[in-house]
């Protein structure tokens, strides 16, 4: 007070945020910046508020990447302020800054750059290779929360790159994709992309994927080329959407889906439909609509329950019972054909709804 004048604690003061007029005088001086600069902060910007480093190391040989690479223009960047590393991350210093970097770039190009970044991160990873997924019907069964921690690091890596490519995609959009061939190939990106996420239990961004994928084919679904792909996607979208307690949006699926298959083709939907009646306490009509189905699959099941029937009934199951241990008859799902296994699951949703009447 004597020296009329403030002293500031330097330490808190450096490890304050940006304020936000500091961040504005940022981006009002961001168009004077040299041209590799800019490209760098537009590549980082795609990715939204940070990227990995070693991502940036990945597209060292990409094409639109500054000449030089992005190390001595980092530098740079944070020397003034605009970009700093955070452990293994390229943050930028305030939100403005990205939101200016991001929308300078014209839609056209914004979007191409996201597809070319998309397209050469997928070429890294086995997005367009052919391969055997596990079915819904079994992964319903295997629900479990994890931080992939024990998982091989070259999986962890692999599955985030699979994400991320397809994320770029999503961000350029299908309505950038003229080609059918491109819609059905992203569709089946967003679809792999969905499982590595469900595989993990993030059944939030399972669903991001699966809803991409299908506004992907959204001029083409149900056809006949692209009909196994759509059941996997709707599947898929219902499956994580019950995981998510989003009923409303369990019914919508798979109803789709029961509306444009087989009856066979329906079951799983049919299975997590009767599930989510009975989540909203609707154990009646879960039941009534499970009995439906089997009788629409030739399951002999009598209209009126006399206690004769009953009797019946529990004696022919007492003796199949009595044929196997209880391991055998936990283990059971697991066996026997697709069918099968997918009539046991529906079985198994009718029995959940039997008992909460009982």
């Amino acid at each position: 007070p004597l020296l009329h004048r403030f002293y500031w604690d330097q330490d808190n003061v450096c490890i304050l945020n940006t304020a936000d007029n500091v961040a504005s005088l940022i981006v009002s001086n961001l168009t004077s910046l040299p041209i590799g600069e800019v490209q760098c902060l537009r590549i980082i910007s795609c990715f939204g508020m940070q990227v990995d480093i070693d991502l940036l190391e990945l597209l060292e040989v990409f094409k639109l990447a500054p000449q030089g690479g992005f190390e001595p223009y980092r530098r740079n960047l944070c020397g003034q302020g605009i970009i700093e590393v955070v452990s293994t991350l390229v943050v930028f210093t305030h939100d403005l800054i990205q939101e200016q970097v991001y929308e300078s770039i014209p839609l056209k190009e914004r979007q191409q750059l996201h597809c070319e970044i998309g397209i050469f991160l997928g070429s890294k990873t086995s997005l367009d290779a052919s391969s055997e997924h596990k079915p819904i019907d079994a992964a319903m069964d295997q629900i479990y929360l994890s931080d992939a921690s024990d998982k091989e690091e070259t999986y962890i890596y692999a599955s985030s790159l699979v994400a991320i490519a397809t994320s770029q995609i999503n961000n350029a959009g299908p309505e950038f994709f003229s080609d059918r061939a491109q819609h059905f190939r992203f569709a089946s990106w967003n679809f792999r992309a969905g499982k590595h996420a469900a595989d993990h239990s993030s059944f939030r961004a399972a669903l991001h994927y699966y809803k991409n994928g299908i506004a992907f084919l959204s001029h083409d679904l149900w056809l006949e080329d692209t009909y196994e792909l759509c059941l996997k996607l709707y599947e898929g979208a219902a499956f994580s959407s019950s995981a998510l307690g989003e009923n409303s949006l369990v019914s919508m699926y798979a109803n789709d889906i029961i509306n444009n298959v087989n009856l066979e083709d329906s079951l799983v939907a049919q299975s997590l439909l009767i599930g989510s009646l009975s989540v909203l306490g609707k154990y009646k009509e879960s039941v009534a609509r499970g009995i439906t189905v089997l009788r629409q699959l030739k399951f002999d099941i009598p209209a009126t329950q006399t206690p004769t029937v009953v009797m019946q009934t529990l004696e022919r199951t007492e003796r199949e019972a009595s044929m196997y241990n209880f391991s055998q008859i936990a283990n059971n799902q697991n066996r026997g054909d697709t069918k099968t296994r997918k009539i046991l699951k529906l079985v198994e949703s009718i029995a959940a709804a039997c008992y909460q009447i009982a």
